[in-house]
């Protein structure tokens, strides 16, 4: 078995056939592997899984009696793999018309740990952007120069199967930014990494996505869960302290960016005591939490941020609608739902 390719599903029926089509009309002339992990979906997904599965011998449907969040259902069709290579593709997503084909090409020249490529990115109104990473072919070491690549998403990458056992991935369950511990993990144990030039996915910008939280509460309370699986990949592997506090980084921006919005809605305020406990953890010279805390508690930095991140003109709304003039009007309705 050349490839093994992971789908988590929840409520996913609007894409749900356009994704399974990318993958099942494939010009591959190896062997590969479908597992689809129904995450206890509500609507149609299931019953759509199930037609596409005719015919197809090698596409397994896994079912979760409860709905446990797309990192549990990665690790769920990660345990049942048999494939060389893994590849995760989101339930909203597709794969580019010949992907397997030019990675396959690709690693029967140079085997190696990692195979990363160019994306596609498209909106609900249809608009395409090619997001171009790599503009050659390459096989390097993993340095810090690429690890941002490795923690923003697990689908820009194929990975050699017996690198994903026993990792501190398969003990969380993280609802958001499971990505980040995945990649992190992937770029520690790798000593090969391939850059292909060419672009293989398409990235679906899905609003309603299953790895999208529903309120700010939970979105902090998922940051601490990714916060706390940091912690534990920083006590499993040696020399990993660059690496994960750079994860740590990233999360901290995200958490910026979060609060300077949120402070817009009057019952916006969150507790950020654990989230400032564990980037100390992370980050032994304090930065991170000062400056976490420090953006909470002033209006400045707020608004300093919103500019920063967001723009000017949610900044001008955030000014001029949150705190000289009434909580009314367009611009502080636009700025309170980018909140929400």
């Amino acid at each position: 078995m050349d490839f093994s390719i992971i789908v988590p599903v929840y409520n996913a029926e609007n894409h749900l056939v356009r994704c399974l089509s990318s993958i099942l009309k494939q010009d591959f002339i190896g062997e590969f592997e479908v597992i689809a992990v129904d995450d206890c979906s509500s609507d149609n997904s299931l019953e759509i899984l199930r037609n596409n599965q005719g015919g197809h011998p090698n596409f397994a449907i896994l079912q979760h009696s409860k709905n446990e969040g797309v990192g549990v259902a990665r690790t769920t069709g990660l345990k049942e793999a048999r494939g060389q290579y893994v590849m995760q593709v989101d339930s909203d997503d597709w794969l580019m018309p010949g992907a397997l084909s030019a990675v396959y090409a690709a690693i029967q020249g140079e085997p190696v740990d990692v195979v990363m490529f160019n994306h596609a990115r498209v909106d609900g109104q249809g608009a395409c952007e090619i997001v171009t990473l790599f503009n050659e072919q390459d096989v390097v070491e993993p340095t810090m120069r690429i690890l941002p690549h490795f923690y923003k998403s697990c689908w820009n990458k194929v990975v050699k199967r017996s690198m994903l056992e026993k990792m501190v991935y398969h003990h969380t369950s993280l609802r958001h930014s499971e990505d980040l511990i995945f990649g992190i993990e992937v770029f520690l144990r790798a000593k090969t990494v391939m850059l292909l030039p060419g672009v293989h996915y398409a990235y679906y910008h899905n609003a309603a996505s299953i790895t999208q939280t529903k309120t700010r509460e939970d979105w902090i309370r998922s940051r601490v869960a990714v916060l706390e699986a940091l912690v534990k990949v920083e006590e499993a592997y040696e020399h990993a302290d660059p690496v994960v506090l750079e994860g740590a980084r990233h999360q901290a921006k995200g958490l910026q960016k979060a609060l300077a919005i949120s402070k817009l809605n009057p019952n916006g305020g969150v507790d950020l005591t654990e989230v400032l406990r564990l980037l100390k953890l992370l980050d032994h010279s304090g930065t991170l939490s000062v400056d976490l805390s420090r953006s909470a508690s002033s209006v400045f930095r707020r608004v300093a941020n919103l500019y920063r991140y967001w723009g000017i003109n949610l900044a001008a709304s955030y000014v001029f609608n949150g705190l000289l003039l009434p909580r009314v009007g367009y611009g502080w309705r636009q700025a309170r739902d980018r909140a929400d």
